[in-house]
């Protein structure tokens, strides 16, 4: 099993996102997204999927995601940010 590789956002980037979006991952397009329920894997498309909202952006954030597995960048908010 490969270990997860989480998204390098900050504590400080999670305070300028909107409370409501409590998971962020890397689409396999290259976008980040954020999920207001936690997503899993879609089987058979292979992208993340929840059955509530969702929320994508593209650069926003100005983070790095090179190097970072999509499949494996599921990447939950602090409980206090």
């Amino acid at each position: 099993m490969e270990k997860s590789t989480p998204l390098p956002i900050s504590r400080e980037m999670w305070a300028m996102i909107a409370k409501e979006w409590q998971w962020a991952v890397l689409g396999g397009n290259g976008y980040v997204y954020f999920f207001d329920s936690k997503p899993s894997i879609h089987k058979i498309r292979y992208e993340w999927i929840d059955s509530d909202g969702w929320n994508g952006c593209d650069s926003v954030l100005a983070i790095s995601t090179e190097g970072i597995n999509w499949s494996l960048s599921l990447t939950k908010r602090p409980d206090d940010v």
